[in-house]
């Protein structure tokens, strides 16, 4: 075991860059440096007053931190039981490295077949289990498919209501251009009826107007006729 002076220098750093307060002042001076020195660069890439003061303080900072964080010694500080002192104290610079080192021992109880095939039968299901499990599996298949049965069944009616429907449209479109054809057909009848009643009638007064003409004018005279 080695034995440390109390009057190292650089043991009592080790030890309190180990501790709490340490690592915090580490924390401190890493995040604090750091915002100072960029900041100090920022007013330096703008050209604002108070860069150099910033930067000598930052980097300042920086070089102390650095400094210190060489005597942070590597460990392992996720190992179960190593926790970091709040406090320096006598006893905790007295205390040496092996007892971070030093390994319990703990005992291994190995089961016995009989015990093992015991837990084996407890955690294995039982026939009655696994029946009643594939049993419901297939009433739930059995569920599903009349389940997309229906559907199938729903979309096939919505189908032949769509196909009936639109047959029905279809004859009465077919119902209506032929009754529209016949109103046609009948109006056009009855205007050339009317036509015909009306030349007839003026027919008949072209033909007595003449008659009575040639009754007021007498016999035509036809020696005035001239042969060509």
């Amino acid at each position: 075991m080695t034995q440390y002076s109390k009057y190292n220098i650089v043991y009592r750093l080790q030890k309190w860059m180990d501790s709490v307060p340490g690592q915090t002042f580490l924390n401190y001076g890493y995040s604090w440096g750091a915002s100072v020195v960029i900041l100090g660069a920022l007013f330096k890439l703008t050209h604002l007053p108070g860069a150099n003061v910033m930067l000598y303080f930052g980097m300042g900072t920086e070089v102390i931190v650095f400094f210190l964080s060489a005597f942070d010694r590597p460990f392992d500080k996720t190992d179960d039981g190593r926790d970091l002192p709040t406090h320096i104290t006598d006893e905790y610079l007295d205390g040496t490295e092996s007892e971070a080192g030093t390994t319990e021992h703990h005992t291994v109880t190995v089961p016995s077949a009989a015990e093992v095939a015991a837990t084996v039968q407890r955690t294995m299901p039982s026939a009655d289990d696994i029946a009643a499990a594939v049993v419901g599996q297939q009433s739930k298949a059995i569920a599903d498919a009349q389940q997309q049965a229906m559907i199938l069944a729903g979309d096939q009616e919505v189908v032949r209501l769509a196909q009936q429907q639109a047959d029905g449209i279809r004859d009465q479109a077919d119902q209506y251009e032929r009754d529209t054809r016949y109103n046609a057909e009948e109006y056009a009848d009855t205007v050339l009826a009317h036509l015909e009643e009306n030349l007839k009638s003026l027919t008949n007064s072209v033909s007595r107007v003449r008659q009575t003409l040639d009754e007021n004018s007498g016999p035509r005279n036809t020696t005035n006729n001239v042969n060509w």
